[in-house]
């Protein structure tokens, strides 16, 4: 007797009848069903399963001497065609569960029983009414499968995950800004999913403005236009992809592109004080503060608006800076010089008689002045000077 299911691999079975003697001349035999609506016979000896129900197959030989007839029961049984599953790929989430159904046909099989199976007991375990339960991190193959012995199944991928809590940038607030170099243009966000081992560790950026600022797939922020945007990170998480996000919000300025000095003079008297006037170029920086600084202070010193004071003789230089970090500067170079506060003449008066000659001796007051250089003049009519005194 032989057994077939319809509607799977099982509905072929092939099978053999013997000749004697063994070198007979007719080798061929001649294949018969009772039934051929309930099984079919080709001329190998090939079954096939066509309804449920039984026949009678029979073998006789092509000798046509021959009689003999033999026979085989063929019990054909209405088998599983198809499982199809309520899910070919599902995520499970850390402690949870996820319950599959599966819907087996045709349903006048003789046997519809099921068992389900895991591939993986590690991360997924499955009952036999088809709960699949979180076990640990990793992928799982869920197999259903028919018990009539068609072997008939169907599988669901299991991918178990570790869920994300948050997820936040490193920086809160950012400035940048436009006609500077990129290290001032440009920002670097990083970002830092909880927990640690979450599945789920990437993020997805935008920005409010891509007018203002952009970002791109590594969190660089680059500015636009002047203005402020919000650059958001979102959790790639499926299930907190719309509430688990970090954002930061960006101010764009223009940079200092250019400092210059005007009324300028070279020389300062000691203990004299002077104004320097600033041009700031573009006029609409976001950061105007100016950082002064004096390469002497013993000789000149510099406060917060840019007034020097000269404090001894001597040179120093004076440099305003841009605060904004666009590294801008300009500098002036000053003399400080001891002024001459009097000039003394020795003699208030001297009498000279036609023809005569004197020399007068004239002393410069402080005696530390930077510039002793006397220029002397007269009423050339009277008297004629020379310019050392004479």
């Amino acid at each position: 007797e032989v057994s077939l299911l319809t509607g799977s691999d099982k509905a072929d079975k092939q099978i053999t009848c013997k000749i004697f003697p063994e070198n007979a001349y007719y080798q061929q035999v001649i294949w018969e069903s009772s039934d051929s609506n309930i099984v079919s016979i080709n001329e190998d000896g090939t079954l096939h399963a066509v309804a449920a129900g039984e026949a009678i197959v029979s073998a006789t030989s092509s000798d046509p001497a021959c009689t003999e007839k033999v026979a085989c029961n063929v019990v054909v049984h209405k088998g599983v065609s198809s499982i199809t599953l309520s899910s070919e790929e599902e995520v499970i989430y850390e402690a949870g569960k996820v319950r599959l159904t599966a819907e087996v046909l045709p349903e006048d099989a003789e046997n519809r029983e099921i068992i389900w199976s895991t591939s993986n007991e590690e991360v997924a375990s499955v009952e036999q009414d088809g709960t699949v339960n979180f076990v640990g991190i990793g992928q799982a193959v869920i197999t259903c499968m028919a018990t009539d012995g068609s072997e008939i199944l169907s599988e669901c991928k299991i991918q178990t995950v570790k869920g994300v809590k948050s997820v936040t940038l490193s920086l809160n607030a950012a400035t940048l800004l436009l006609g500077a170099d990129g290290a001032l243009s440009t920002v670097a966000l990083n970002k830092t999913v909880q927990p640690e081992d979450a599945t789920y560790q990437a993020v997805t950026w935008s920005s409010s403005d891509e007018s203002i600022a952009k970002v791109d797939e590594n969190g660089i922020v680059q500015a636009i236009s002047i203005g402020k945007a919000t650059i958001f990170a979102y959790s790639t998480d499926p299930r907190v992809s719309d509430t688990v996000k970090a954002s930061c919000i960006v101010t764009v300025g223009n940079a200092i592109s250019s400092i210059s000095f005007s009324d300028i003079t070279g020389d300062i008297a000691k203990g004299k004080s002077q104004k320097i006037l600033v041009t700031i170029s573009p006029e609409d920086v976001f950061n105007s503060t100016l950082k002064w600084e004096s390469s002497n202070e013993n000789v000149l010193k510099v406060d917060s608006s840019g007034t020097v004071k000269a404090v001894d003789v001597g040179k120093a230089t004076i440099t305003c800076s841009a605060t904004d970090g666009s590294g801008v500067q300009c500098s002036v170079t000053y003399s400080v010089i001891q002024a001459v506060a009097g000039l003394k003449a020795q003699e208030a008066n001297v009498i000279l008689f036609a023809g005569q000659g004197y020399a007068l001796q004239v002393s410069v007051n402080p005696a530390d002045a930077t510039n002793k250089t006397i220029e002397w003049s007269s009423d050339s009519s009277i008297v004629q000077v020379q310019q050392d005194g004479t």
